[in-house]
């Protein structure tokens, strides 16, 4: 639920009128599930089954993945974005027009990853402006170094998002690197390590969308799917060959999501939405 909206001017809050109340009202229609509700709701697409660990309702999660699934909560990913000072010149200064595109990449990715009962909230956005706010590298793996400590030195400690509590971060980069078009930590959600770059894609969603949710996928600990891992979908796999805007995941990266607990996603996600 979005409760409150932080702006930096009012020209900014004029901007986004449009976005507030389509695109803000399309993230808030994405999380507005209570624990009761999780529970108890009816929707056509739900499918009970029982675990050991007691009845679970999910929503939106494929059939295939049902035996790697064992918690009884849906995951919530609270996630910081920052975007590459060119991107807003690149947009013609359209605050409003970046914005969007942003959550609507997200949403995309929000879109693949219901089918394994997670679910991505952007919780913040920062916009970059004339100069970069961290020093840029042209490979992929320094620039995610210097990401990291821009995000925890400088973001959650002096910036006005320090107040604002995230999961994860990413960068959108205005173009890719020498060695790759995107980086991040492998299993490290829930640590200070939970970043990663990626480049952005102008001329379509489904590019985005595979970047943003591969790399995210590292985050969460799936590593390339290489050698006896089998995709579980025909629309490819995030680690391992998208074949479609919307991948999947394979048996690999699904016995990792099994294994691992995630502990700092179970919270329900912040109902302020920065900017």
């Amino acid at each position: 639920m979005i409760s409150m909206i932080y702006f930096s001017d009012m020209s900014l809050q004029q901007k986004l009128t449009s976005v507030k109340g389509k695109h803000l009202k399309r993230l808030k229609e994405r999380v507005k599930v209570s624990t009761k509700q999780e529970k108890n709701i009816k929707k056509r697409t739900s499918r009970s089954i029982s675990f050991s660990v007691g009845p679970i309702e999910l929503v939106d999660v494929e059939p295939q993945y049902l035996p790697y699934i064992t918690r009884n909560k849906t995951l919530y990913v609270e996630m910081f974005v920052s975007c590459d000072h060119r991107m807003l010149p690149t947009y013609n200064n359209n605050r409003s027009l970046l914005i969007e595109r942003v959550l609507n990449a997200y949403a995309q990715v929000d879109k693949a990853y219901q089918a394994i009962n997670v679910r991505i909230v952007v919780v913040a956005i920062d916009i970059q402006e004339n100069q970069p706010a961290f020093t840029r590298f042209p490979t992929g793996g320094a620039e995610l170094g210097s990401f990291r400590e821009y995000v925890n030195n400088v973001i959650k400690t002096t910036s006005s998002f320090k107040d604002v509590d995230f999961d994860d971060a990413m960068f959108l980069s205005h173009g890719g690197w020498s060695d790759s078009v995107g980086m991040a930590w492998v299993n490290s959600m829930c640590s200070g390590n939970a970043r990663s770059v990626n480049a952005w894609d102008y001329t379509s969603i489904s590019g985005p969308t595979v970047i943003l949710g591969h790399e995210f996928g590292h985050n969460m600990g799936f590593n390339h799917d290489e050698g006896t891992c089998n995709c579980l979908t025909s629309r490819g796999c995030f680690m391992g060959g998208a074949k479609s805007s919307r991948p999947g995941f394979s048996n690999c990266s699904m016995e990792v999501f099994k294994r691992n607990e995630y502990s700092c996603l179970t919270d329900y996600p912040s109902d302020r939405f920065a900017v």
